[in-house]
Protein backbone atom coordinates (compact mmCIF):
# COMPACT_ATOMS: atom_id res chain seq x y z
CA UNK A 1 0.00 0.00 0.00
CA UNK A 2 2.84 2.37 0.81
CA UNK A 3 4.28 1.86 -2.66
CA UNK A 4 0.96 2.66 -4.24
CA UNK A 5 0.64 5.77 -2.09
CA UNK A 6 4.03 7.06 -3.24
CA UNK A 7 3.11 6.43 -6.86
CA UNK A 8 -0.13 8.34 -6.50
CA UNK A 9 1.64 11.23 -4.79
CA UNK A 10 4.23 11.38 -7.56
CA UNK A 11 1.55 11.49 -10.22
CA UNK A 12 -0.41 14.16 -8.38
CA UNK A 13 2.72 16.24 -7.82
CA UNK A 14 3.56 15.85 -11.49
CA UNK A 15 0.13 17.07 -12.54
CA UNK A 16 0.34 20.06 -10.24
CA UNK A 17 3.80 20.92 -11.51
CA UNK A 18 2.63 20.68 -15.11
CA UNK A 19 -0.31 22.98 -14.46
CA UNK A 20 1.91 25.44 -12.62
CA UNK A 21 4.44 25.41 -15.43
CA UNK A 22 1.76 26.11 -18.01
CA UNK A 23 0.39 28.88 -15.85
CA UNK A 24 3.79 30.51 -15.50
CA UNK A 25 4.52 30.28 -19.20
CA UNK A 26 1.33 32.15 -20.04
CA UNK A 27 1.85 34.95 -17.50
CA UNK A 28 1.98 38.39 -19.08
CA UNK A 29 0.28 37.26 -22.31
CA UNK A 30 -3.37 36.96 -23.28
CA UNK A 31 -2.70 34.51 -26.12
CA UNK A 32 -1.35 30.99 -26.28
CA UNK A 33 2.11 30.39 -27.82
CA UNK A 34 2.12 30.04 -31.62
CA UNK A 35 2.06 26.39 -32.68
CA UNK A 36 5.13 24.95 -34.34
CA UNK A 37 4.45 24.58 -38.09
CA UNK A 38 4.04 21.02 -39.27
CA UNK A 39 5.62 19.90 -42.57
CA UNK A 40 2.22 20.07 -44.30
CA UNK A 41 1.88 23.76 -43.29
CA UNK A 42 5.30 24.74 -44.68
CA UNK A 43 5.69 26.22 -48.17
CA UNK A 44 8.77 27.23 -50.11
CA UNK A 45 9.99 29.54 -52.86
CA UNK A 46 11.79 28.57 -56.06
CA UNK A 47 13.52 31.10 -58.29
CA UNK A 48 15.90 31.51 -61.18
CA UNK A 49 16.55 33.47 -64.36
CA UNK A 50 16.28 33.27 -68.13
CA UNK A 51 19.35 34.46 -70.04
CA UNK A 52 19.57 35.12 -73.78
CA UNK A 53 21.96 33.21 -76.02
CA UNK A 54 22.00 36.23 -78.37
CA UNK A 55 19.85 39.34 -78.69
CA UNK A 56 16.61 37.62 -77.69
CA UNK A 57 14.21 39.40 -75.37
CA UNK A 58 13.73 37.37 -72.19
CA UNK A 59 10.80 39.44 -70.98
CA UNK A 60 7.44 37.68 -70.93
CA UNK A 61 8.70 34.10 -70.55
CA UNK A 62 6.14 32.04 -68.62
CA UNK A 63 7.78 29.68 -66.12
CA UNK A 64 5.48 26.93 -64.80
CA UNK A 65 6.05 24.87 -61.67
CA UNK A 66 3.21 22.45 -61.08
CA UNK A 67 -0.04 24.42 -61.23
CA UNK A 68 1.69 27.74 -60.46
CA UNK A 69 3.52 30.12 -62.79
CA UNK A 70 5.38 33.41 -63.02
CA UNK A 71 6.21 35.69 -65.96
CA UNK A 72 9.71 37.11 -66.30
CA UNK A 73 10.45 40.81 -66.25
CA UNK A 74 12.91 42.49 -68.65
CA UNK A 75 15.90 41.15 -66.67
CA UNK A 76 14.68 37.55 -67.01
CA UNK A 77 14.19 36.97 -63.28
CA UNK A 78 11.36 34.80 -61.99
CA UNK A 79 10.20 33.38 -58.65
CA UNK A 80 7.26 31.34 -57.42
CA UNK A 81 6.22 31.29 -53.77
CA UNK A 82 3.89 29.06 -51.80
CA UNK A 83 4.98 25.65 -53.11
CA UNK A 84 4.37 22.66 -50.86
CA UNK A 85 7.09 20.01 -50.45
CA UNK A 86 7.12 17.62 -53.39
CA UNK A 87 8.56 16.88 -56.84
CA UNK A 88 7.90 19.26 -59.74
CA UNK A 89 8.90 20.03 -63.33
CA UNK A 90 10.07 23.59 -64.00
CA UNK A 91 9.25 24.52 -67.61
CA UNK A 92 9.73 27.89 -69.39
CA UNK A 93 7.76 28.76 -72.54
CA UNK A 94 7.54 31.71 -74.93
CA UNK A 95 6.61 31.74 -78.63
CA UNK A 96 9.61 31.86 -80.99
CA UNK A 97 12.05 30.78 -78.25
CA UNK A 98 13.54 27.43 -77.32
CA UNK A 99 15.17 26.77 -73.95
CA UNK A 100 18.19 24.86 -72.67
CA UNK A 101 17.40 22.78 -70.77
CA UNK A 102 13.79 22.43 -71.91
CA UNK A 103 12.72 21.52 -68.36
CA UNK A 104 14.17 20.85 -64.90
CA UNK A 105 12.96 18.26 -62.40
CA UNK A 106 13.19 19.48 -58.80
CA UNK A 107 12.35 18.12 -55.37
CA UNK A 108 11.41 20.53 -52.58
CA UNK A 109 11.96 19.09 -49.10
CA UNK A 110 13.14 21.45 -46.36
CA UNK A 111 14.36 24.69 -47.97
CA UNK A 112 13.88 27.18 -50.81
CA UNK A 113 15.54 26.52 -54.18
CA UNK A 114 17.35 29.18 -56.21
CA UNK A 115 19.54 29.23 -59.30
CA UNK A 116 17.08 27.40 -61.57
CA UNK A 117 18.39 29.05 -64.73
CA UNK A 118 17.65 28.55 -68.43
CA UNK A 119 19.14 29.87 -71.68
CA UNK A 120 16.77 31.13 -74.39
CA UNK A 121 17.50 30.88 -78.11
CA UNK A 122 15.40 32.48 -80.84
CA UNK A 123 13.88 30.15 -83.43
CA UNK A 124 15.55 31.10 -86.71
CA UNK A 125 13.50 28.89 -89.03
CA UNK A 126 9.88 27.84 -88.91
CA UNK A 127 8.78 24.31 -89.70
CA UNK A 128 5.90 25.51 -91.85
CA UNK A 129 2.96 23.11 -92.24
CA UNK A 130 2.53 21.85 -95.79
CA UNK A 131 -0.53 23.68 -97.10
CA UNK A 132 -3.11 22.63 -99.70
CA UNK A 133 -5.05 25.17 -101.79
CA UNK A 134 -8.83 24.73 -101.54
CA UNK A 135 -10.92 26.54 -104.20
CA UNK A 136 -14.17 28.34 -103.47
CA UNK A 137 -17.31 26.35 -104.14
CA UNK A 138 -20.54 24.84 -102.86
CA UNK A 139 -20.94 21.46 -101.21
CA UNK A 140 -23.33 19.44 -99.09
CA UNK A 141 -22.23 19.06 -95.47
CA UNK A 142 -23.77 17.17 -92.59
CA UNK A 143 -25.35 13.71 -92.56
CA UNK A 144 -28.37 12.64 -94.58
CA UNK A 145 -31.37 11.62 -92.50
CA UNK A 146 -31.46 7.84 -92.23
CA UNK A 147 -27.75 7.33 -93.05
CA UNK A 148 -26.62 4.28 -91.05
CA UNK A 149 -22.88 4.50 -91.55
CA UNK A 150 -22.33 5.71 -87.99
CA UNK A 151 -24.25 6.87 -84.95
CA UNK A 152 -26.48 9.12 -87.04
CA UNK A 153 -24.86 12.33 -85.84
CA UNK A 154 -26.38 14.95 -83.60
CA UNK A 155 -26.91 18.68 -83.34
CA UNK A 156 -25.97 20.57 -86.49
CA UNK A 157 -24.56 17.49 -88.29
CA UNK A 158 -27.99 16.82 -89.79
CA UNK A 159 -30.00 17.30 -91.78
CA UNK A 160 -27.47 17.59 -94.60
CA UNK A 161 -27.44 21.07 -96.12
CA UNK A 162 -25.66 23.11 -98.76
CA UNK A 163 -22.94 25.58 -97.84
CA UNK A 164 -20.99 27.93 -100.08
CA UNK A 165 -17.33 28.73 -99.49
CA UNK A 166 -17.07 32.18 -101.05
CA UNK A 167 -13.30 32.46 -101.35
CA UNK A 168 -10.38 30.02 -101.67
CA UNK A 169 -8.28 29.17 -98.63
CA UNK A 170 -5.29 27.05 -97.65
CA UNK A 171 -5.43 24.25 -95.10
CA UNK A 172 -2.64 22.12 -93.63
CA UNK A 173 -2.30 18.75 -95.35
CA UNK A 174 -1.97 16.95 -92.00
CA UNK A 175 -2.49 17.69 -88.33
CA UNK A 176 0.17 19.93 -86.77
CA UNK A 177 3.04 17.69 -85.69
CA UNK A 178 4.87 17.97 -82.39
CA UNK A 179 8.08 18.90 -84.26
CA UNK A 180 6.28 21.83 -85.92
CA UNK A 181 4.69 22.92 -82.65
CA UNK A 182 7.86 22.58 -80.57
CA UNK A 183 9.91 24.60 -83.08
CA UNK A 184 7.91 27.67 -82.08
CA UNK A 185 6.53 26.90 -78.62
CA UNK A 186 9.45 24.97 -77.09
CA UNK A 187 7.47 21.97 -75.83
CA UNK A 188 4.02 20.38 -75.77
CA UNK A 189 1.98 18.39 -73.28
CA UNK A 190 0.81 15.53 -75.53
CA UNK A 191 0.67 12.32 -73.49
CA UNK A 192 2.29 10.33 -76.33
CA UNK A 193 5.49 12.07 -77.43
CA UNK A 194 7.08 11.87 -80.89
CA UNK A 195 8.23 14.48 -83.46
CA UNK A 196 5.83 13.25 -86.16
CA UNK A 197 2.89 12.61 -83.83
CA UNK A 198 0.07 15.18 -83.81
CA UNK A 199 -0.18 17.65 -80.95
CA UNK A 200 -3.18 16.81 -78.73
CA UNK A 201 -4.74 17.98 -75.48
CA UNK A 202 -4.35 21.72 -76.12
CA UNK A 203 -6.64 24.44 -74.84
CA UNK A 204 -8.11 26.95 -77.29
CA UNK A 205 -5.74 29.63 -75.97
CA UNK A 206 -2.75 27.33 -76.66
CA UNK A 207 -3.92 26.73 -80.23
CA UNK A 208 -4.50 30.45 -80.83
CA UNK A 209 -1.08 31.31 -79.40
CA UNK A 210 0.59 28.80 -81.73
CA UNK A 211 -1.31 30.11 -84.76
CA UNK A 212 -0.26 33.66 -83.90
CA UNK A 213 3.37 32.52 -83.51
CA UNK A 214 3.37 31.02 -87.03
CA UNK A 215 1.84 34.25 -88.34
CA UNK A 216 4.55 36.29 -86.57
CA UNK A 217 7.29 34.11 -88.05
CA UNK A 218 5.98 34.74 -91.58
CA UNK A 219 5.18 38.42 -91.10
CA UNK A 220 1.39 38.00 -91.32
CA UNK A 221 -1.16 39.92 -89.29
CA UNK A 222 -2.38 37.76 -86.42
CA UNK A 223 -5.77 36.11 -86.84
CA UNK A 224 -6.44 35.97 -83.09
CA UNK A 225 -6.74 38.63 -80.42
CA UNK A 226 -6.06 36.98 -77.06
CA UNK A 227 -7.21 38.55 -73.79
CA UNK A 228 -7.23 37.22 -70.24
CA UNK A 229 -10.75 35.86 -70.68
CA UNK A 230 -11.33 35.12 -74.36
CA UNK A 231 -9.93 34.40 -77.81
CA UNK A 232 -11.33 36.61 -80.61
CA UNK A 233 -11.00 35.73 -84.30
CA UNK A 234 -10.34 38.56 -86.74
CA UNK A 235 -11.85 37.17 -89.99
CA UNK A 236 -10.11 39.84 -92.10
CA UNK A 237 -6.60 38.96 -90.87
CA UNK A 238 -4.48 36.84 -93.27
CA UNK A 239 -2.69 34.97 -90.46
CA UNK A 240 -2.97 31.31 -89.47
CA UNK A 241 -6.11 30.09 -87.70
CA UNK A 242 -8.33 27.06 -87.19
CA UNK A 243 -10.65 26.20 -90.09
CA UNK A 244 -14.35 26.76 -89.56
CA UNK A 245 -16.54 23.66 -89.33
CA UNK A 246 -17.80 24.25 -92.89
CA UNK A 247 -14.25 24.77 -94.25
CA UNK A 248 -12.96 21.64 -92.54
CA UNK A 249 -15.75 19.41 -93.82
CA UNK A 250 -15.61 20.96 -97.31
CA UNK A 251 -11.85 20.26 -97.49
CA UNK A 252 -12.14 16.76 -95.98
CA UNK A 253 -14.82 15.74 -98.50
CA UNK A 254 -12.58 16.78 -101.38
CA UNK A 255 -15.53 18.18 -103.31
CA UNK A 256 -17.53 14.94 -103.07
CA UNK A 257 -21.18 14.89 -101.95
CA UNK A 258 -20.83 11.73 -99.86
CA UNK A 259 -21.68 10.73 -96.31
CA UNK A 260 -18.04 9.94 -95.48
CA UNK A 261 -15.13 12.30 -95.06
CA UNK A 262 -11.38 11.77 -95.22
CA UNK A 263 -9.95 13.04 -91.92
CA UNK A 264 -6.40 11.71 -92.36
CA UNK A 265 -5.04 13.82 -95.20
CA UNK A 266 -4.55 10.89 -97.58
Amino acid sequence: MQKSSVQVRAIVNGLVLMVMTLGLSSCGSDSAPAPTPTPSDTTFTVSGSISAAGSESVEGVIVRVGSMSDTTSADGQWSIIGLAPGTYDVTPTKPMLTFEPTSRAITIATSNLAGLDFTATKVTSTIRPEMVEIPAGTTMIGIRQGYNGGDGGSGNTHPAHLVTITRPFQIAKTEVTQAQYNALMGSNTSHLQGPNYPVVGLRLIDVATYCNAVSDAEGLRRAYIITETEVIWDPDAPGYRLPTEAEWEYAARGGLHSDTVNTHGG
